[in-house]
């Protein structure tokens, strides 16, 4: 793919930056897996509600089962013409998809390089905990 091409496919996408808190009790971790209800499967099952592409999630770390997670970074990619939501409400729209014991915290537009995996400043401080969280 040439430098243009990139650029033009770059222009054609919107990525959003997602900061969640989960509850992992009744999860099997974070990443899809071929067995168990996994927090990024269900995640991605509430981004397939509100945008037709169904895009894939990525996140910053890994979790295991049982463990919840509070602040973890994730994102997602979609086309430019579904994308239609302030920010502000499409944490409402993919909260309202979620279960309870999943939560968006924070949605920002990111920037075309960002990935959740390889930028996570707060990666290190991500609260990642084996007990029961306190509301």
């Amino acid at each position: 793919m040439s430098d243009h091409s990139k650029s033009q496919s770059l222009q054609n996408t919107v990525k959003y930056r997602l900061v969640i808190a989960y509850d992992g009790t009744r999860y099997a971790g974070w990443q899809t897996q071929k067995s168990g209800l996994t927090v990024q499967q269900t995640l991605k099952e509430a981004l397939a509600h509100l945008f037709p592409s169904k895009p894939r999630v990525y996140g910053s770390s890994r979790t295991d089962a049982g463990v919840h997670a509070l602040g973890l970074v994730a994102h997602f990619e979609i086309p430019r013409t579904e994308a239609r939501l302030t920010p502000k409400r499409l944490l409402l729209a993919i909260n309202a998809w979620l279960p309870p014991d999943i939560r968006v915290t924070e949605v920002e537009i990111a920037p075309h390089n960002f990935h959740a995996r390889f930028h996570d400043k707060l990666k290190n401080s991500t609260a990642i905990s084996y007990g029961t969280i306190q509301p």
